[in-house]
């Protein structure tokens, strides 16, 4: 029995929730048209990029079992390890961070360009966004899959902790959930790195980051948190596209190489993170003829599977100037 006095649920079962998102709905939302609550999309496919017009937010930055580990032996329709055991971690998340975000948002879009913010105010604004973020870049399908390839490197570490049979890893279930492994099928070391490396992604643990390990997650929201802010703002009719996963490219100055980061928050709220040394922060308003030079820039990169906005005649400037170009 455990703590609360009930069995421990069994570790290995089929997923709830199968389609699972690596884009927020409460930020695609952000995108959408006022009216219907939908948006035009531009998916990037093997074959090219295509185009989709009226999409909801529930079918746009969502894959089936992506953050489930399979377990081969399984039968009777049983095939993942601790099913949706990232899903809900990252469900937790959003659920506690989408609020915040939102007021976030608003704030910047009704604060005047001369407003004066606290140091608490910059700093709450800074690290959410920086959060967020660095949330999106490494819980997308190419970092998934790189820490899944990569898993295999955490097997010497648990051997290292005793823990590289079977039976070991088995016990440690038993121990911390209090219930015994009444599974016909093994745990192995290499099935328990994946859980743990998923985990570790998209979750670091606190006593992981108080140790000084490193995780994508920490590393990447500190490296965002330490440069300059400026965000952009633009007019109702006139909005930005949205991408699913942020633009970053270096660039030469006047003989300095720094990093630079584009990424739109909602369709009126997009952010310039600059690697400049400055620490500042800014806001600016955009006319017409900028926006379609940051659009046409979010764009540029091959980072997105998804681009969205709620003007499809915006993603078809786009389309058509590919086709010109080809």
């Amino acid at each position: 029995m455990t703590a609360a006095g009930k069995v421990a649920p069994s570790p290995i079962g089929k997923a709830e929730t199968k389609r699972q998102h690596y884009v927020p709905r409460f930020f695609l939302s952000g995108f959408t048209s006022r009216k219907d609550g939908k948006f035009d999309v531009l998916r990037r496919t093997a074959s090219g990029v295509i185009r989709l017009s009226g999409q909801r937010v529930e079918n746009v930055a969502v894959e089936r079992n992506l953050y489930e580990v399979k377990v081969p032996e399984a039968e009777d329709g049983k095939d993942n390890l601790f099913p949706n055991g990232v899903e809900n971690l990252l469900s937790q998340f959003e659920g506690s961070f989408s609020g915040r975000f939102r007021v976030i948002i608003e704030a910047l879009l009704e604060a005047s360009v001369r407003k004066t913010w606290t140091d608490a105010e910059l700093e709450d604004i800074c690290d959410s966004i920086s959060i967020f973020i660095a949330a999106l870049y490494v819980r997308n399908p190419k970092s998934v899959k790189k820490m899944l390839e990569n898993a295999k490197n955490l097997v010497p570490v648990l051997e290292q902790s005793q823990l590289g049979t079977s039976d070991a890893l088995e016990q440690l279930y038993s121990e911390t959930m209090g219930s015994d492994w009444s599974e016909k099928i093994h745990l192995t070391p290499e099935m328990a790195s994946q859980v743990l490396g998923l985990s570790e992604l998209v979750s670091p643990s606190k006593a992981g980051i108080e140790k000084g390990n490193k995780y994508p997650l920490i590393e990447y929201a500190e490296y965002l948190r330490n440069c300059s802010f400026q965000f952009l703002t633009t007019a109702v009719d006139q909005p930005f596209i949205g991408i699913s996963e942020p633009h970053f490219e270096g660039v030469r100055d006047s003989g300095r190489s720094y990093g630079l980061l584009y990424f739109p928050l909602s369709s009126r709220l997009a952010v310039l993170i600059v690697d400049d040394d400055k620490h500042t922060f800014e806001k600016k308003s955009l006319n017409r003829k900028q926006l379609r030079l940051f659009n046409r820039a979010a764009l540029v990169g091959e980072e997105w599977d998804w681009a969205f906005c709620s003007r499809g005649d915006y993603l078809d400037s786009f389309r058509k100037r590919n086709s010109d170009n080809e």
